[in-house]
């Protein structure tokens, strides 16, 4: 594991952390729905369509941005195995990154369910782009 010849190292969790948990999902659910904030804490780095912002409007959902904590864009490419040539470069929000939102409209609980499963990237989420973590203010 590990490009550029680097080392990786691989260890089984015996305990599914906390975060991934059913009971701590409803907990989010419940306390979003009292206060209507949530962050958005981005685990890998993230495409968007509107260079920094994501749009959340697609997943059915209207909401406020209040705030947004970035770390500095950072260029990705990669290689097209299929196409057997390089990927475009593309700028992207680096891991890291919080976003912090009021929610207006919507059902939060497919919010949730959907951004933590399939992540917010608008491109290559299927590389794993875009994973990210839902939290209350």
């Amino acid at each position: 594991m590990g490009g550029e010849a680097k080392a990786a190292k691989v260890e089984k969790l015996e305990d599914m952390p906390e975060f991934l948990k059913e009971d701590v999902k409803a907990k989010i659910v419940e306390e979003v729905k009292k206060s209507r904030k949530y962050k958005i804490i981005l685990n890998t780095p993230s495409f968007f369509e509107k260079g920094w912002m994501p749009d959340l409007s697609r997943f059915g959902v209207k909401v406020k941005l209040l705030a947004a904590a970035l770390g500095k864009p950072m260029s990705i490419g990669g290689w097209d195995m299929k196409a057997n040539g390089p990927k475009i470069m593309a700028r992207a929000v680096p891991a890291g990154s919080v976003y912090y939102y009021e929610f207006l409209d919507g059902y939060i609980d497919d919010l949730i369910e959907e951004i933590c499963e399939n992540g917010i990237s608008d491109a290559r989420g299927n590389e794993g782009f875009g994973r990210c973590l839902l939290g209350v203010l």
